[in-house]
């Protein structure tokens, strides 16, 4: 599943919390200018599984980059699909500038994709800019002393936009969140589900009238910081410190 990724993507990125029940009158609202993406349409309710392990370090100091809201941000994940986490696995750093983020994506065919950070002679991807990317995933998370801190779970249903220029919609339900410091995609003691949605909106330079009018015709008013940002207080405060993570 997923794997012809774009090597790197620019966009503008909104996120905003809606209902379960909003997602069907939603759904009507943008069919008339967006085809579901094939993965969607292939899986089951139209909502398929993705896993995603953050990275982070001792100060959580991509956190905090996030949740200043300073201009500058960045994330990186390490990202799965399917109920059965099968591989490939991608690698991302999500650089953030306000609402515009640039994504770099690699990907790893390898079942023992966990050896990446112990071995540097690990077979990296064949494409170039591809294995660039890994390389900077790399690079970064040794630079910054970063390990796996969060695993996340969610189903997706996705849609992408009718004609030419890069439009997509996203709806991301039943987050489910686990702590995690190993270079796996746990999923034994995931949390309860989040009974939020989150809808997504990406488009690139200039967003499109049909994107417009979906805010107002909804009311929806944009939410603040990424799936990793919103779910990492909620465990932190349940009494789990950068100690825990790091034994």
């Amino acid at each position: 599943m997923l794997n012809q990724p774009a090597s790197v993507q620019e966009r503008y990125e909104l996120k905003f919390l809606v209902s379960s029940e909003a997602i069907a009158p939603i759904s009507r609202f943008i069919e008339k200018y967006c085809s579901m993406d094939p993965y969607s349409v292939e899986a089951p309710g139209h909502f398929y599984t993705s896993n995603n392990l953050y990275l982070d370090n001792r100060s959580f100091q991509l956190y905090q980059k996030n949740a200043s809201a300073g201009p500058f941000s960045f994330n990186m994940r390490v990202r799965s699909y399917g109920e059965t986490l099968q591989v490939p696995c991608y690698f991302e750093i999500k650089y953030k500038v306000r609402d515009f983020v640039r994504k770099k994506r690699s990907r790893v065919l390898a079942k023992d994709w966990m050896g990446l950070f112990s071995s540097d002679d690990f077979l990296l991807e064949s494409d170039v800019a591809l294995k660039k990317n890994l390389e900077e995933f790399i690079f970064l998370s040794r630079s910054y002393s970063c390990g796996p801190v969060l695993n996340v779970q969610y189903q997706r249903k996705a849609y992408m936009a009718l004609g030419e220029g890069y439009a997509r919609v996203n709806f991301d339900k039943e987050l489910r969140y686990q702590k995690n410091n190993e270079w796996n995609f746990k999923t034994d003691v995931l949390s309860d589900p989040d009974d939020q949605v989150i809808l997504e909106l990406k488009y690139e330079k200039k967003m499109p009238l049909w994107m417009t009018a979906l805010i107002h015709e909804f009311g929806l008013t944009p939410a603040v910081g990424g799936k990793y940002g919103k779910l990492l207080p909620s465990w932190t405060e349940d009494g789990v410190s950068s100690g825990d993570l790091f034994k």
